[in-house]
């Protein structure tokens, strides 16, 4: 998948200990956003599959 580059702002003791242990700070915040990214993602599908369930249940 193509990159893009981006700006953002993290605590910076944060940045010290990544750098610290070698951590690839781009590639961490990459899989963080994608970790919270799918989380939303499946709270608003179950959202919807409850809904539409209900919507059966009740007849509209």
């Amino acid at each position: 998948m193509p990159r893009k580059s981006t700006s953002l702002s993290l605590d910076a003791d944060l940045i010290a200990r990544a750098t610290a242990v070698g951590a690839n700070i781009s590639r961490a915040a990459e899989a963080g956003v994608e970790q919270d990214v799918r989380r939303v993602e499946a709270e608003r599908w179950k959202d919807d599959i409850t809904r539409a369930c209900d919507l059966l249940m009740t007849g509209y």
